[in-house]
């Protein structure tokens, strides 16, 4: 079986892989919501094989299919198309964490991007959200990446975003993303008065400092951390009626 992979670079296609691109192409029309599925009556099962490397052993989960093609269009094309996942109801998942597919198969159930028995100490940091929305980027579901962000940004009020997921971000994102906005505009303006932009450049990628400065440079008033109203967060939304 063929796995799939996320990984990719700005200038190449829009969507996370060219062969997930044509399957989406061919069943987005057909993928209208309905009523959400639930469990009420039988239930069919599919398999989803999760690895960050090619060659680690993967992570075998079973889903509830009705949740999974109803939520995304990427598992519902790979699952309910001609093509060989649909035949064996089965599909490998490369460059994903296990834990970070694990809180997308709980959220597909509970619609809670942090799991309700997680508490403060155990909860997801801004590096597996910021996975999880990059997740939601490649599976085509645009309310988990604004219902991810919006926990992202509660958490950086508190603690700044690891500058360690930027290259992340910037090599599996295209430009204009919304996460890419939100990241240079949170990060140009998180430095201290006493600090320049350039200090520490080398960690982040050539793309993020020049999208903060181009923010910076349009920008009216002194360059405070940014508290986003509920409205205002909107800015960096994925359009929800685009998939």
């Amino acid at each position: 079986m063929a796995s799939v992979s996320g990984k990719r670079k700005a200038s190449e296609d829009l969507s996370p892989d060219v062969s997930a691109s044509k399957r989406v192409q061919l069943s987005t029309s057909q993928n209208k919501k309905g009523k959400r599925p639930s469990f009420m009556g039988p239930q069919t099962m599919v398999k989803v094989n999760v690895s960050f490397e090619e060659d680690d052993k993967r992570q075998e989960f079973l889903v509830y299919k009705e949740f999974i093609c109803y939520y995304s269009p990427f598992f519902n094309a790979a699952f309910n198309g001609s093509f060989e996942e649909g035949a064996t109801q089965s599909i490998d998942i490369v460059d994903v964490h296990r834990k970070v597919f694990g809180l997308f198969v709980n959220w597909i159930y509970t619609q809670n991007v942090v799991p309700e028995q997680d508490d403060a100490s155990n909860a997801p940091s801004s590096t597996t959200l910021i996975e999880l929305w990059l997740l939601g980027d490649r599976f085509l579901i645009p309310r988990l990446q604004n219902e991810v962000l919006a926990v992202l940004d509660q958490r950086r009020i508190k603690r700044r975003i690891n500058s360690a997921t930027y290259d992340r971000v910037y090599d599996n994102t295209v430009q204009g993303s919304p996460l890419r906005r939100y990241l240079a505009q949170t990060t140009a303006t998180s430095f201290s008065l006493k600090t320049a932009i350039p200090h520490g450049y080398d960690r982040f990628p050539p793309e993020l400092l020049f999208d903060m400065f181009d923010f910076l440079r349009t920008r009216t008033g002194p360059a405070r951390i940014v508290k986003y109203s509920e409205d205002e967060l909107k800015q960096f939304f994925v359009g929800e009626g685009e998939t």
